[in-house]
């Protein structure tokens, strides 16, 4: 209630000058455009992890987890991606790792499909950072579900503005095992 009643002040301010009702109209507008926006609701997609595999270098360890993304809906999921950046959409809770971004040389904004009741996989590849031990290694990948609407003409506008809401479906929390620790 004191929400309301303090919008109701701003707005009897801002009815004042003709410019501010200008700015006041786009700023509603724009707010009920990004509450609009496709975003996916989070009991209806599910994310799940499983074990992944040490990778080492003579300079990095990488971990690569075996990720799977349902559509637990009846409806067909229509979500944006990059054809060559996809890393981006995705995050792990763990400040000790990273989802390894990589550099593209052309990288295009795509729309994917998921069918109603079916999963898709991908494999993220994580930095692991300055660990003494990777014998055992908590963590869980979101990713960050911007669904696409019905203006697919408009798929780089579309992402600008979902891409703030961070509308992230997180994984399962796995321990990561790491037996070729010592």
């Amino acid at each position: 209630m004191e929400y309301i009643t303090q919008l109701h002040l701003i707005i009897k301010f801002i009815k004042k000058t003709t410019t501010m009702k200008k700015l006041l109209t786009i700023l509603i507008a724009a707010t009920i455009t990004v509450a609009a926006f496709g975003q996916a609701d989070t009991s209806k997609y599910a994310l799940t992890i499983k074990q992944g595999k040490y990778k080492k270098t003579d300079t990095q360890t990488y971990l690569m987890v075996p990720t799977t993304l349902t559509n637990n809906t009846n409806d067909t999921l229509k979500y944006l991606s990059m054809s060559c950046s996809w890393q981006e959409f995705y995050y792990v809770d763990n400040d000790k790792m990273s989802v390894d971004q990589v550099t593209c040389s052309g990288n295009d904004m795509i729309i994917l499909t998921l069918a109603p009741h079916k999963s898709v996989g991908n494999e993220v590849k994580l930095v692991v950072g300055q660990i003494t031990d990777t014998s055992k290694i908590k963590f869980k990948i979101g990713i960050n579900l911007l669904k696409a609407t019905k203006n697919e003409n408009n798929v780089w506008n579309e992402y600008k503005g979902q891409q703030e809401t961070k509308n992230i479906i997180w994984s399962n929390t796995i321990t990561q095992i790491d037996v070729t620790a010592k």
